[in-house]
Order: C-alpha cells, then structure tokens, then sequence
C-alpha cells in the first residue's frame, strides 16, 4: 500500500480526481476495473453512440478516453519509476477522442483494451518498490510524484462513470 500523495506536490487540478479515495488504492483499482466493465455490460447497444448534449462525447468516446488516460498514466508511472528525467508530454484528450474516429470503434474492444489496460498497469505497480514512489518527474512542464499516478487513474475513472450514470443513464 502506498500513500495519498501530499497536496501542493502535484498540480492541484487533479485535486478533483483524489480527494475522495482513501484506503488501499491497489485493491480501490482492481475493484473499480470489475465494477466499471460490469457497467459496460449493462449498456445497450443503442446507447454506445449516445451523448446527453452538444459537443458532448458519447459513451464509446468516453470509453477511448478512458483508454487514453489509463496508457498514457500508465506510460508515466513507468517513466518516473526508472527515473526518467525528460518532461513527459501532455495531451490534447479533445484531439485524441476526435482522431481516434470512434464510429469505427468496437463497443466490446474498447470494453477489452481497457480491461487489459488496468490489468497491465496493477502488474506494473505491483512491481514497483516502495522506495521508488517517492521518485519525482515531470510531466506537462509540471513536477509530479510517482505516487500520484495511481491515485489519478482510479479518481480520473470515478469522475467519468459518475457523469455516464447521471447524464447518459
């Protein structure tokens, strides 16, 4: 178990994402990647390309997202835990949903990938020594700590089942 890390050690916009978790974030990760692909199985087929407004992604969208996010934090954590010392580079999450032309995407695939993902990123952070989270990098031109990475990854996805079971549900 590792712990939350302090506030004022990372950017505070992800203050959003964390403030709520408490607990063994590991067993919190491996939890929500059952309770959420169980949310996507209860999606009915003509829901997968719904969204609640204008210029608002619909559920597959959201589910690349996701995606995005869960290899990107992934590629991130393995960074700083080999103590990479190049500024890791952000991303335009409206540019990567566009371009990944979701009306092509496969609804159980990206239910698939997503699984693997979290699966592969447990096994990475079951890996890492308790030492190495303490690491320090940079990402997006910001100082981060190791052990936020998790912590985001597991708020990142709370926030977006939230907003899919209060706006598209």
């Amino acid at each position: 178990m590792i712990m939350k890390p302090i506030k004022g050690t990372y950017p505070s916009y992800y203050d959003k994402y964390i403030d709520h978790l408490e607990g063994n974030i590991f067993s919190y990760l491996k939890d929500q990647q059952e309770s959420y692909l169980q949310l996507l199985k209860e999606i009915p087929e003509d829901k997968q390309n719904y969204s609640y407004g204008e210029g608002k992604w619909t559920i597959k969208e959201v589910m690349i997202h996701l995606n995005d996010s869960e290899r990107i934090f992934g590629y991130r954590s393995l960074c700083v835990s080999r103590k990479e010392t190049q500024n890791l580079p952000g991303f335009e999450q409206e540019n990567y949903v566009f371009n990944a032309e979701s009306d092509f995407a496969n609804f159980n695939e990206l239910a698939n990938e997503f699984d693997h993902l979290r699966s592969a990123n447990l096994s990475l952070f079951k890996n890492i020594k308790n030492i190495q989270w303490d690491n320090q990098g940079l990402a997006s031109g910001f100082k981060v700590p190791l052990r936020l990475f998790p912590f985001v990854l597991a708020g990142h996805l709370d926030h977006h089942v939230n907003i899919m079971k209060t706006r598209y549900f």
